[in-house]
């Protein structure tokens, strides 16, 4: 049903509670019904892929296992993973998550409940935009700047290189840094007090 939802009819009890949540809560009826009677099937309403930024919730809603994350799927059954309690941090919200990792891999995501940030939903960044952790083309290691050349470090020398910087540009008064979206609250504000 679109680039990460996938949908085995077979399992589907037509319960309703993904076409609800789209309709009710994330109010953009991504999925809908299809016929009547025994014919009765789950479709997005324009016959194309399902435009949604909150799939994922609709996959975690699913009593039965009919909706499943392309991403996810086949990876990992769910008792093979060992879960942490993180927080997202693709934007500033802060969703809290659940980190499900196999071999010190992430297999997948889920939103984890917290009634004061995202109750128990989260947007589909965080359900579906963790592969980036596991990237080949992700740096592995530090890197310094010499003689115009970006050149790989240790991190205990990439560490003493940023803390000696910072020691000599702030008694002049001329520290500056970026933060914002990418970070969390909490995040900015230790930000601030460094």
């Amino acid at each position: 049903l679109g680039p990460v939802l996938m949908l085995d009819r077979e399992r589907c009890i037509v319960c309703a509670r993904c076409t609800r949540f789209g309709d009710e809560l994330a109010g953009d009826h991504a999925l809908e019904f299809q016929d009547r009677g025994y014919k009765t099937e789950v479709c997005t309403p324009d016959g194309g892929p399902a435009e949604s930024k909150f799939i994922g919730n609709t996959i975690m809603l699913c009593p039965v296992g009919a909706l499943t994350s392309q991403v996810y799927r086949f990876r990992a059954r769910p008792w093979d993973n060992k879960p942490t309690p993180s927080t997202c941090t693709l934007c500033p919200v802060g969703c809290s998550m659940i980190l499900d990792s196999r071999d010190g891999e992430v297999m997948r995501t889920r939103s984890r409940e917290d009634k004061a940030v995202n109750d128990i939903w989260m947007c589909d960044k965080g359900w579906f935009g963790y592969e980036y952790v596991s990237n080949e083309e992700r740096l592995q290691t530090p890197l310094i700047r010499r003689n115009g050349q970006l050149e790989p470090c240790s991190w205990d020398e990439a560490i003493a290189l940023i803390a000696s910087k910072i020691a000599d540009a702030k008694p002049k008064g001329k520290l500056g840094a970026l933060g914002g979206n990418p970070l969390t609250t909490e995040e900015n504000l230790f930000f601030q007090q460094l």
